[in-house]
């Protein structure tokens, strides 16, 4: 047999070491093509003036691609509400309005808080209104006409609405309670807005957050408590209170964290697709806690605003609304100091990935208060809009589609920025080496294979000329005849 061992030994080590060596960074200048930046405005739309504080706080997106909008409208007369009311608002894919609903609430003096925004199987939606007196719940069709109300009466607000499991509803708010504290108020709907039960927990919170519906089937509800002191209350000194409930209303368990200053500012909360949570505080700073599936305390961090306004020196800022975003991150959205929009993304670990401002805080002030992600990849975010000459007005802000859009197919899908030529070289370059020598070690063995017997023959036939193969050490030189031309034809 020819004595090509030691040659194909060696091209397979170099081919290897190549492999080895050059794949990672092939892979690594995949990931920089991948888009990170940070996505610039694609639209802003300003609806309907409102009144302070009135907001956009709630966005879902409709099936025909448009998106359906929430927000309360407090009059104010003095310092009394006059006729308050709450406007359903539905726009198309481009910002467009279609319809605006209003729906006034029943008492003049009462005050509007919208509590919750679902769309349902028969593309209308379910919306939650929060009185003095207790929570309506509302269900309109697709046109934004009322279909069914049920008023559940209760001594104080239902701020927090979610759709449930089973196609019912479920309602959150709070009651007066005793020692600076308010009682959780929890009610269960099913899909037309019936009552399936109610159940008060005594004494639970200052103030309630965001109510969310697990995997599980059962309830968490983020919301703060103070301890009994006046003095601390009058510091705005509170922890954070996390409670699980389970689907049929009892306590499972109640978390307790010790941030200090957790009265100021919203806050948010969503599952993890590891089955814990991630919610927003503020304590003097934007902090995101994430806890596993229990309500313990696996990492802490802190944000700082990021401004590209020349004139902004403070960092600070709220972050009150939170999702999961299609890449398997998560997103944020908030206000800075001195009315910016803040916009906030980072890996599922909490990894900052962009962290960036949008609006000018010397002519006007931004508040955001809803966050959701589009079926194209576009972040929208919903607020307000105040100016000191012009009043206020509800605002939306789209961003430029920049995250992986959603497709049927259960492989997840990529947005990649069409890369530099240099770029394209860095990665293309040692794939090609790679390819190369594998190319040539496969060429190698099947020659080996295929042609040995013809070169023992050879070799036997014509002992002064020096051929072990093809891959060997050479040919010594001397005159071919035209039958050793055709032989050498046979192995190429």
């Amino acid at each position: 047999m020819p004595k090509t061992s030691g040659t194909l030994k060696i091209y397979w080590a170099v081919a290897l070491a190549l492999l080895v060596l050059l794949s990672p960074l092939a892979t690594i200048h995949f990931a920089l093509a991948q888009n990170n930046s940070v996505p610039a405005i694609q639209r802003e739309e300003y609806y309907t003036e409102a009144y302070p504080y009135d907001a956009i706080d709630f966005i879902v997106q409709s099936s025909d691609g448009g998106y359906v909008l929430l927000a309360p409208e407090n009059h104010y007369s003095g310092l009394s509400f006059v006729l308050p009311s709450v406007i359903l608002l539905k726009i198309d894919k481009s910002g467009n309005v279609e319809w605006e609903r209003q729906f006034n609430e029943s008492n003049p003096n009462d005050f509007a808080a919208v509590g919750g925004l679902a769309q349902t199987s028969d593309q209308g939606y379910v919306f939650a209104n929060g009185r003095n007196d207790g929570v309506e719940l509302i269900k309109v069709d697709s046109g934004g006409n009322i279909q069914w109300n049920y008023t559940f009466q209760h001594n104080g607000y239902g701020i927090s609405m979610v759709q449930t499991n089973d196609g019912g509803f479920a309602i959150a708010g709070t009651e007066a309670g005793t020692h600076n504290l308010s009682s959780l108020w929890l009610v269960k709907t099913d899909s037309q807005g019936k009552l399936s039960w109610s159940k008060t927990f005594q004494n639970q919170f200052a103030g309630l957050s965001q109510m969310i519906q697990a995997k599980d089937g059962n309830f968490i509800v983020l919301g703060y408590t103070y301890n009994a002191s006046a003095t601390v209350i009058s510091t705005n000194a509170a922890n954070l209170l996390l409670l699980k409930i389970s689907s049929s209303g009892s306590l499972l368990w109640s978390k307790t964290y010790d941030s200090g200053q957790s009265s100021w500012g919203d806050k948010a909360i969503v599952q993890t697709n590891d089955g814990g949570y991630i919610f927003t505080d503020y304590t003097g700073i934007a902090t995101v806690i994430k806890t596993d599936s229990n309500g313990v305390v696996q990492w802490t961090k802190t944000y700082n605003v990021s401004s590209t306004h020349p004139t902004n020196v403070f960092t600070a800022g709220t972050l009150n609304s939170a999702i999961l975003t299609s890449d398997g991150g998560l997103a944020f959205a908030g206000t800075a100091s001195f009315g910016e929009i803040w916009l906030l993304k980072t890996d599922a670990q909490g990894t900052v990935e962009w962290n960036q401002t949008y609006g000018d805080r010397d002519q006007y002030g931004y508040q955001a208060y809803s966050l959701m992600e589009a079926n194209d990849g576009s972040l929208l975010v919903g607020g307000e809009w105040q100016e000191m000459s012009h009043g206020d007005y509800y605002y939306l802000l789209k961003t430029q589609p920049f995250l992986p859009q959603p497709t049927a197919s259960p492989e997840p899908s990529v947005t990649l920025n069409p890369p530099k030529k240099s770029e394209l070289l860095q990665i293309v370059l040692p794939m090609a080496i790679v390819v190369t020598i594998g190319l040539i070690v496969i060429l190698s063995i099947l020659l080996r294979k295929k042609h040995s017997k013809y070169l023992a023959e050879y070799k036997r036939k014509r002992g002064a000329l020096r051929v072990t193969s093809p891959l060997g050490r050479g040919f010594k030189s001397h005159p071919l005849h035209i039958s050793e031309f055709s032989f050498f034809s046979q192995l190429f």
